[in-house]
């Protein structure tokens, strides 16, 4: 992760030195907070046996898994730009996405195998696909309401109040409706299926 990261800090530092821009230096930004869950989780990982830490930091994991899949919500700054092809600016997004994607999956695994020293599989596999459509819904609140993960801590009271707001009634918003649900299952989907591909591997070995 760190090699397919340093690339897509590659390729973008090769878009500011050819267009002389900073256009898409939020990337870096948005990739960093995609690893706090993963750091998060290599934690929860190493120090088991310190409970309350461990539980802190699966707080905090909570808190920050969606940034990581938030960045794919960044094709939406895509469009021609002076100076570099607009395929080049295609790849250099997705290239993030992927990081993000993969470091909130990698991080998923661990700690659904934390979770599993303490709960049958079929129950963690309920709270995965419980935290997906959270995620989304996360993910909605980060790009169309535009709150942060940082608001819980400095403006929770108002974040709170739109969180009921949409729980108590979900379809007098469609567009939140829509984005927690086609993205939650696409997260869903995507995450069943790596677990699938790993699990071949391991048969065939």
């Amino acid at each position: 992760m760190l090699v397919s990261s340093a690339m897509s800090v590659a390729l973008l530092l090769f878009r500011m030195y050819l267009t002389g821009t900073p256009s898409y230096i939020f990337l870096v930004w948005n990739l960093f907070l995609a690893w706090i869950p993963y750091l998060c989780a290599m934690g929860i990982q190493s120090i088991k046996t310190k409970k309350y830490f461990t539980y802190f930091l699966f707080g905090i994991w909570i808190l920050f898994f969606p940034n990581a899949p938030y960045i794919f919500t960044d094709l939406f700054h895509l469009h021609y730009r002076p100076g570099i092809p607009l395929w080049f600016d295609l790849f250099l997004i997705i290239s993030f996405a992927w990081n993000g994607l993969m470091l909130g999956f990698i991080s998923l695994i661990i700690v659904q195998q934390w979770l599993n020293e303490y709960f049958s599989n079929w129950i963690t596999w309920s709270m995965v696909t419980v935290l997906m459509f959270l995620c989304g819904y996360g993910v909605y609140l980060g790009r169309f309401g535009r709150w942060n993960s940082w608001d819980v801590v400095t403006n929770g009271k108002d974040l709170i109040a739109i969180i009921f707001h949409d729980l108590l009634n979900p379809f007098q918003n469609i567009q939140m409706l829509g984005v927690t649900l086609i993205f939650g299952t696409f997260l869903l989907l995507g995450y069943a299926t790596l677990i699938a591909l790993m699990n071949i591997n391991k048969n065939d070995e």
